[in-house]
């Protein structure tokens, strides 16, 4: 007698249904019109107690029309239905009462809580609830593991490391396998593994996890210049109860290895530099990086030009002036930073660099001679150009540009063109004042100016342009000889 009993109270306490509760047909779970409720403002609203249970249906789900449970409703009929119900999972029928799902539901793994809105009648405020809807399946299945776990305490799960770190060179192969994770169940119970990424969800694509053995392998190919560390949370689990678990974590440091060269932030570099720039001026200053970590990422740098004017620091990048500059020798230098890489093999880059001299006045127009000797004839032209004087100025811009004019002479029969240094005879000269002395000065067009001088000797040539005359002191006869 007292064996039967227990057998019947071990049957019922994993098969009874909920009181209120009976099976239907035709897998159409249904609440009977015994459901809790309350009274409230002329109309009844469910109860909320901790779960609704439908009846049993397989597959342990509900779909879009069925039947969930009637709208429950007093025998003397003095609460009616909500006058209005709103739900984004039910809908109402205020004539039959009856609630029916919106969308498909399935019971494998959780309770349904769906919300509703209604108003029992006109001048009530809205009311706003929900339900929890669940399986006797589902539930039969969550009341045995509970009685499980009360006769049986969950054992503990040991991973041998609860942190576990591996390295990893970024070229490695996929498939190449990258470490094991090992867990202990103290109760000898078969485990099975499952991991998540929780810094970076890359991480959980690159790798892939053997859910039996624990064993981690590359799943995608590796770039240590994206991400060069992941890390994975493995979890350890009872196969008979998931709920029985243990993490552990996993780093896997990835290796660089030379696959990247430097780069300069540009392909080439334009500055301006005074020619009168003292030595260890900075010119301008160069950048590249590489992305590699290590001696394959330490940048080192070196220019190829040879003239020993400029010289670049082998860290900074940083190009300075190694000698005086002459921008009337050179005004433009072209050359290339280069920088190289430390790793093996060395991986290198360049770019262009032009350097253009500003002028400065450092010279002053030059004659083309010392002196100049000039022969004209007393009978010259006026006004006629009689010589042309050139001066040079090796500056650029408005530093060379040179003008001239006379500073002295003791007669004013000449001029000089103020651009062109043309020399011109304005009046007849006299051979009487031959030779005569010009000093002609040239002048830059800078600020301030740089001039020079030279000296001009104008030599007139006399011409015999007169008739010779005689004149008698004493008197004659007419035919007489006379000297």
């Amino acid at each position: 007698m007292f064996a039967t009993s227990v057998l019947i109270l071990f049957v019922c306490f994993f098969y009874r249904l909920p009181q209120g509760l009976e099976a239907k047909t035709n897998q159409k779970p249904l609440y009977l019109s015994a459901l809790q409720a309350r009274c409230e403002a002329g109309c009844l609203i469910p109860a909320p107690v901790a779960v609704h249970w439908i009846v049993p249906s397989r597959p342990p789900c509900l779909h879009a029309g069925q039947t969930v449970f009637e709208w429950p409703r007093a025998s003397n009929s003095t609460c009616l239905y909500p006058e209005w119900f709103h739900s984004e999972d039910l809908s109402f029928d205020p004539e039959s009462g009856l609630t029916f799902a919106k969308h498909r539901i399935c019971f494998y793994s959780r309770i349904w809580e769906p919300s509703y809105d209604l108003k029992c009648g006109r001048g009530n405020a809205v009311k706003s609830s929900k339900l929890r809807i669940g399986h006797t399946i589902f539930s039969k299945r969550r009341r045995m593991k509970r009685w499980m776990r009360r006769r049986n305490p969950p054992s503990v799960i040991h991973f041998q490391q609860d942190r576990y770190v591996a390295e990893i060179p970024e070229d490695a192969a996929v498939k190449d396998f990258v470490l094991k994770v090992t867990a202990q169940h103290d109760g000898n119970q078969p485990l099975y593994y499952s991991m998540v990424a929780p810094e970076d969800t890359r991480s959980f694509n690159t790798f892939t996890l053997d859910t039996s053995t624990g064993e981690i392998w590359l799943a995608k190919p590796l770039d240590r210049e994206v991400l060069d560390t992941h890390v994975i949370k493995v979890t350890a689990y009872e196969r008979l109860d998931p709920s029985v678990m243990s993490s552990a974590t996993v780093v896997i440091d990835v290796l660089d290895v030379q696959d990247n060269i430097p780069k300069f932030e540009r392909e080439s570099y334009y500055t301006e530099v005074r020619e009168d720039a003292p030595v260890g001026t900075t010119v301008l200053s160069v950048f590249a990086r590489d992305l590699d970590a290590g001696l394959n990422g330490e940048v080192e740098y070196s220019i190829t030009d040879d003239s020993g004017f400029f010289a670049i620091n082998q860290k900074t990048g940083v190009l300075q002036t190694s000698k005086g500059l002459d921008r009337e020798n050179i005004s433009m230098y072209r050359f290339h930073a280069i920088a190289s890489d430390r790793g093996t093999p060395v991986m290198s880059s360049k770019a262009l660099i032009e350097i253009n001299v500003l002028d400065v006045n450092d010279n002053a127009p030059q004659f083309d001679q010392e002196h100049y000797n000039i022969t004209i004839l007393e009978t010259v032209a006026i006004p006629s150009v009689i010589a042309t004087l050139t001066a040079e100025d090796l500056d650029g811009g408005d530093n060379g540009k040179v003008h001239y004019s006379i500073v002295a002479s003791s007669t004013n029969a000449f001029s000089i063109d103020y651009r062109t240094g043309e020399l011109s005879a304005l009046r007849k000269p006299s051979p009487k004042f031959s030779p005569i002395v010009l000093v002609i000065r040239a002048k830059d067009s800078a600020q301030p100016a740089l001039s020079s001088t030279t000296t001009c000797s104008i030599n007139i040539i006399d011409v015999n342009d007169h008739v010779s005359t005689f004149r008698l002191i004493r008197n004659f006869k007419i035919g007489s000889k006379w000297g």
